[in-house]
């Protein structure tokens, strides 16, 4: 009895935790967009230059990004908390198509070179809302986190299913994480860097349905020169759950 209750008082603290964590980045990441917008909207009314007002258009865009990747992220968190798997046959090159449509302005509209490549030469069962979820991610990192200054800025993701196992390779050539960060940066809430300010859920995520899925994640990276991010996902046989 006296184990359960410590059990139980672990888990309620945990929870408390959490809480905490989510009122200040409730804080942070809702409330900084939104007083960003409320600003450029008070400079607008003043300002006839059409230059000028495109430019504040831009800097309301940024922040409506930035809470629309928030509101995406925590909700991806409580269907992970709460969901249950669903395996199904899963055709890579299809799902990777679906993603990539996603990012095609994002790449144009920054002047990323953006390439994929899949090699799938056999069937392969998961959870494809859990799959779609992890690249989503790592692939919203890649392009968030690059050098502004950068010329030849790139993102590259790359598939190969093998012996019931998929690698999923996603590299960039961004601002990189300093080596003392990669531990921390699957912590909730956990920001890597001030140049950029995700919410920290998104690799959380990401590490959560891993655990789920029985997968790995490895992190090569070099400040100013780039990131690697490495996922292997055992298969499951075909009508397992």
């Amino acid at each position: 009895t006296t184990s359960l209750l410590s059990a139980k008082n672990k888990e309620l603290q945990s929870a408390y935790d959490e809480l905490g964590k989510f009122a200040y980045s409730i804080t942070h990441d809702v409330r900084g967009p939104l007083l960003s917008i409320i600003g450029a909207i008070d400079l607008a009314n003043g300002i006839n230059n059409i230059d000028e007002l495109r430019e504040l258009l831009a800097m309301m865009s940024e922040a409506v990004k930035k809470l629309d990747e928030y509101i995406k992220n925590t909700h991806e968190y409580y269907k992970l908390k709460r969901g249950m798997l669903q395996f199904a046959e899963i055709n890579f090159n299809s799902l990777l198509s679906d993603i990539i449509a996603l990012f095609r302005i994002t790449s144009r509209n920054n002047n990323i070179q953006f390439t994929s490549h899949v090699i799938q030469n056999e069937s392969f069962f998961s959870d494809e809302i859990s799959i779609k979820m992890i690249l989503n991610n790592l692939l919203s990192n890649a392009f968030n986190y690059q050098r502004k200054s950068a010329i030849d800025k790139f993102v590259d993701v790359s598939i190969e299913v093998k012996e019931n196992i998929v690698e999923i390779r996603v590299k960039d050539n961004g601002i990189g994480i300093h080596e003392s960060h990669i531990d921390n940066i699957f912590t909730l809430f956990f920001r890597a860097t001030s140049e950029e300010t995700g919410s920290g859920l998104g690799l959380y995520n990401v590490k959560d349905a891993l655990n789920k899925l029985n997968g790995k994640i490895v992190v090569e990276s070099t400040p100013n020169i780039g990131s690697t991010f490495i996922v292997t996902i055992p298969g499951r046989t075909h009508g397992t759950k």
